[in-house]
């Protein structure tokens, strides 16, 4: 089911050369990049790929009591990364009138009565080290619906913060024994002068020698820079999303509508 990532979001062109599954001469796999209704080993669905909000609601409204499959945003799901709700998007109460709704788009795993995102496979960014990645096993009747998470150990990702006023030395690189098959970022926090002055020839090799690491990652960030950048905002989130996280973030919700009046004026 085309995503997204699969388009230009300004046209809906694909992307991605779906006819890259031609090449396997198989009938197994399905490329969906229109609304559609299938009927699966009797099960009636609902494939709804990306397009814009208005399609999604109104292929939701037209049918009812379907399986629906998806890739776009509700109101009210959680961002990859963050806490924050969202409240833009297709609204949670559009699927009330069907079955259930699997979709695909926001990163981070979340479940309610009506709908879920299973999540992305793996692991993008820093801001999903905490999330479980991984696929549903699903079966499904026209009497009853059972999933089931299949977790696929993802590769382990590790961030850590040196700040210049509590380690100024690092010292705790030394303290650590292994960090076997992990992505590492290390972000220093201070002044220029004082991040320079580390080997970071020395501190790679006891990362991904003594360590066992399979990546690392260098960030540095000057304290006012610290303070602004919103890490929950990532190459997956869009334009709008990005400004009600960043104004919440910043204890502004009111200027959210703002925001996005001039997003309007310029996109």
């Amino acid at each position: 089911m085309i995503g997204n990532h699969d388009t230009d979001a300004k046209v809906y062109s694909l992307m991605t050369e779906s006819s890259i599954f031609n090449m396997l001469d198989s009938n197994a796999i399905t490329v969906l990049d229109q609304p559609c209704e299938m009927t699966i080993n009797g099960v009636d669905t609902l494939m709804i790929p990306w397009t814009t909000d208005e399609i999604v609601a109104e292929w939701l409204t037209k049918y009812e009591n379907k399986i629906v499959f998806g890739h776009w945003g509700v109101d009210g799901a959680l961002v990859s990364g963050t806490e924050y709700v969202l409240s833009l998007g297709i609204s949670g109460k559009l699927m009330d009138r069907h079955r259930y709704t699997y979709l695909g788009h926001y990163h981070k795993p979340q479940v309610t009565k009506k709908w879920m995102y299973v999540g992305s496979l793996h692991k993008v960014d820093f801001g999903e080290r905490n999330d479980k990645k991984g696929f549903l096993w699903l079966e499904a009747s026209n009497d009853k619906i059972e999933h089931k998470f299949i977790d696929v150990k993802d590769r382990p990702f590790f961030q850590y913060t040196i700040n210049q006023s509590e380690d100024p030395d690092f010292d705790q690189l030394f303290k650590w024994e292994t960090l076997e098959g992990y992505v590492v970022k290390l972000i220093f926090v201070g002044e220029e002068d004082w991040y320079l002055r580390f080997n970071m020839s020395e501190i790679r090799s006891r990362i991904l020698n003594t360590c066992s690491a399979h990546k690392l990652f260098f960030e540095h960030k000057t304290l006012a820079e610290s303070r602004i950048r919103v890490p929950e905002i990532d190459s997956s989130t869009s334009w709008q999303e990005g400004i009600e996280v960043y104004c919440k973030k910043n204890k502004r919700p009111d200027m959210v509508d703002l925001g996005m009046d001039i997003l309007k004026e310029v996109i």
